[in-house]
């Protein structure tokens, strides 16, 4: 049971011989929006991992500064934001990961729809 014969069924259904174009409309328009949602969300991440870095280095700067009361208490603080950044990189992954697996799908029911044509 194929895109097409979905297509057709709809077809039976309402009555409108556009029905496949305005589908497919609906598909490509889609399809874009999560590729530009992917793009937005790998520049982010990106942005996120060079944050992280120039943070983790400053953390080691701390380090190597040694156990006074100011900069234990700013090395503390730097530890929280890090680890908090470093989750929040982590879930972004994992949604671009899910945005490019939804955009491929939509891809392929392109490709579907079109060889079926």
């Amino acid at each position: 049971m194929g895109p097409s014969f979905l297509i057709d069924k709809l077809l039976e259904v309402t009555g409108s011989p556009r029905l496949g174009a305005k589908i497919k409309y609906v598909f490509v328009r889609s399809r874009s929006e999560d590729e530009s949602l992917g793009s937005f969300m790998r520049t982010l991440c990106s942005g996120l991992r060079v944050s992280l870095s120039n943070k983790r280095r400053l953390m080691a700067e701390l380090e190597a500064l040694g156990e006074s009361k100011g900069v234990a208490k700013c090395l503390e603080h730097m530890r929280v934001i890090v680890g908090r950044d470093a989750v929040t990189l982590g879930e972004l992954e994992a949604l671009l990961a899910r945005a490019q697996v939804g955009a491929g799908l939509k891809t392929g029911f392109l490709a579907d729809m079109e060889v079926e044509e």
